[in-house]
């Protein structure tokens, strides 16, 4: 993917003034693993760069997304039997951000992820 279209979006939702609370937490979780999955520093966010030009590889195979959302679902399912409803409500809140970012760079495999939350879990 495009070095420049990956930072352009972080920067967009970095900056998207106005969001507070459930609003900023999921767009947290969708920066957050674009910037994990492509390598991107805040250094490179912050400043501009002459390297836009330049691709970017995923440093994160499907495999390693895949952990992560398994990870979260697991979270997710303990608060609910601990009856944590504002660990629940965060947990659901950073698992939308995520399949969100996903979306940006892989929408079948963010569909697929999608189905699984929303099955298993009830996150829509």
């Amino acid at each position: 993917m495009e070095k420049s279209k990956v930072i352009k979006k972080v920067r967009e939702l970095i900056h998207d003034k106005g969001l507070f609370g459930d609003a900023l937490t999921i767009r947290r979780a969708e920066y957050a693993v674009i910037m994990q999955t492509f390598g991107i520093t805040w250094d490179e966010v912050k400043h501009p760069s002459d390297s836009f030009s330049w691709f970017l590889e995923m440093q994160r195979s499907e495999t390693d997304l895949r952990q992560e959302l398994d990870s979260m679902l697991k979270t997710l399912n303990l608060a609910k039997t601990k009856g944590l409803r504002w660990d629940e409500k965060d947990t659901k809140l950073m698992i939308k951000g995520f399949l969100k970012g996903v979306e940006f760079f892989n929408q079948n495999l963010s569909r697929e992820f999608s189905f699984i939350a929303h099955r298993n879990y009830d996150v829509a």
